[in-house]
């Protein structure tokens, strides 16, 4: 009986490590769309890259900017599959010319173009 109590215990505690481990994963989730949010409301800017010869190019570009997205919190993008266009968020528009020139050189997609609003 006691060897059974200490075997559910022990279990009970593996558990409790694993949901606190869920809840540190769910806590950076929160700040990391709490930190786009803020960026889409501050948003003064966009830019549209556009001009995807293809749909496996579009895709290429928005699996790119998925994977930038989950690393830098401050990336904050759109993809527009019926334009087939890709939207980037930004508060200076300076900012936003070196970002999509570099994510256009980044994809190698050729003919792709960029304008700032």
């Amino acid at each position: 009986m006691v060897l059974g109590l200490i075997k559910k215990y022990n279990e009970l505690v593996k558990r409790i490590g694993k949901l606190e481990l869920a809840i540190q994963e769910i806590a950076k989730e929160v700040e990391m769309l709490k930190n786009k949010i803020s960026t889409v409301v501050g948003t003064k800017h966009y830019s549209m890259i556009f001009g995807f010869k293809s749909q496996e190019d579009f895709e290429k570009m928005v699996n790119v900017c998925i994977d930038i997205a989950k690393k830098d919190s401050t990336f904050v993008f759109s993809a527009d599959p019926v334009n087939i266009a890709v939207y980037l968020f930004g508060i200076d528009a300076d900012d936003l010319h070196k970002k999509s020139m570099w994510l256009i050189n980044k994809v190698g997609i050729e003919g792709l173009k960029y304008k700032v609003y």
